[in-house]
């Protein structure tokens, strides 16, 4: 934080966006007030952070799945990190079987989606609902993948 900044000026700041990097999110909570309700991650920083988590599931899951002969998550890594709406019919279709299965993939990619559409809200207080979803231990119960 800028060090040239009075006490009234840092109070004066309103929200402050960064990516997910603890040195800068320490440096923020150390010297500016409030600083917990004041920081904002970026888009971009966000969804690869959810991306990473969508993918280190699946590494997981594929290899314990392979371990008892398995092989519902071969080829799939990049299903899970490409835009469904870029996807041609048949790359659609093997992603919705996916998607729609019980595979704990599936549902770290729904949290995904789920969080990735705060970004889409106008309401601060819809956007705090949304998030609340994303928190909730059954979230399985208040989500359904878009088709």
């Amino acid at each position: 934080m800028d060090d040239n900044l009075t006490e009234e000026q840092r109070e004066a700041i309103e929200s402050v966006s960064m990516d997910m990097w603890a040195a800068f999110v320490n440096a923020t909570l150390e010297s500016l007030p409030g600083a917990e309700k004041k920081i904002a991650f970026d888009k971009f920083h966000v969804a690869k952070y959810l991306g990473e988590a969508v993918d280190k599931v699946r590494r997981q899951e594929h290899k314990a799945l392979m371990a008892e002969g398995y092989e519902d998550l071969k080829g799939s890594k990049y299903d899970w990190l490409y835009n469904p709406e870029n996807m041609t019919c048949k790359q659609k279709s093997r992603f919705k079987a996916l998607r729609d299965s019980t595979l704990k993939t599936a549902r770290a990619w729904a949290i995904k989606e789920l969080a990735m559409s705060l970004w889409h809200y106008v309401s601060k207080t819809w956007a705090k609902k949304g998030w609340e979803q994303c928190k909730r231990p059954r979230f399985d119960l208040c989500f359904s993948p878009r088709t």
